[in-house]
């Protein structure tokens, strides 16, 4: 079994800050083996803040017993709220 939570990294850079707006929050979605609370993998993201918490509770509240894919967990996200994450496919280095 797998557990979800989102897991702040820090302020936005000014330079996405500038090309974007100032609405935005970085971090990722960590993936947990439930049994042992082991890392197994993660999902960096930029999404608004009027929006983290109501996707916060959406990844604490949520379990499945094969990892979901990024898209997986927005989507399903998506369906339940009519809120979407914003994917920019971004790397970590590319918005200081």
């Amino acid at each position: 079994m797998y557990s979800y939570e989102l897991v702040w990294e820090g302020p936005i850079s000014s330079t996405f800050k500038t090309n974007f707006g100032d609405e935005w929050a970085g971090g990722h979605i960590a993936v947990f083996e439930t049994d042992d609370r082991r890392k197994i993998q993660s999902h960096r993201l930029m999404i608004k803040h009027e929006d983290w918490s109501m996707f916060d509770k959406f990844l604490k509240a949520f379990r499945s017993e094969e990892v979901h894919s990024y898209m997986e967990l927005t989507d399903g996200f998506y369906k339940e709220t009519k809120r979407r994450v914003v994917n920019f496919n971004f790397r970590y280095g590319d918005c200081k």
